[in-house]
């Protein structure tokens, strides 16, 4: 097994790829990806689930922007989080800490998906409220 270098937390850390964690961030190709899930083995290879960080300017959801997701929006404020957005998709991450926060989705199903887990949110943004304020990656068990 080899060892791969990734950003954690601002900091570049080499690690073996089972001490990767979601929200580790790593380059390929002149790509940088977020790390959405636990790598896992199968059929003798190792498999990291991951998906692109967005590399447009940074949209802020003030006034109209934030129309149809008023939840969502709100959910960004509790945890300090950005709406990064490709292909019509978008996911909630704070990069900072690493943390994502919800499933790539389109708007409206974003959206919905906050809506019906916010009350998730909120006893998690009350769990982990000193990490968030501190700029610090936090662990938990993502229910999607």
């Amino acid at each position: 097994m080899r060892d791969l270098t990734f950003e954690r937390q601002g900091k570049a850390v080499t690690m073996p790829i089972t001490d990767v964690r979601p929200g580790d961030r790593f380059d390929l190709e002149g790509t940088t990806y977020f790390v959405t899930a636990k790598p896992y083995e199968a059929d003798g290879k190792w498999h990291l689930p991951a998906l692109p960080a967005p590399t447009g300017p940074i949209g802020l959801l003030l006034g109209g922007a934030s129309e149809g997701l008023e939840t969502a929006a709100m959910i960004m404020d509790d945890f300090e989080a950005d709406l990064h957005e490709d292909d019509g998709h978008a996911f909630l991450v704070n990069e900072v800490t690493g943390n994502i926060l919800s499933p790539r989705l389109t708007h409206e199903a974003l959206e919905a998906f906050c809506v019906e887990h916010r009350g998730k949110y909120e006893a998690l943004a009350q769990q982990h409220r000193g990490a968030i304020k501190a700029r610090q990656h936090f662990s938990f068990d993502p229910w999607w």
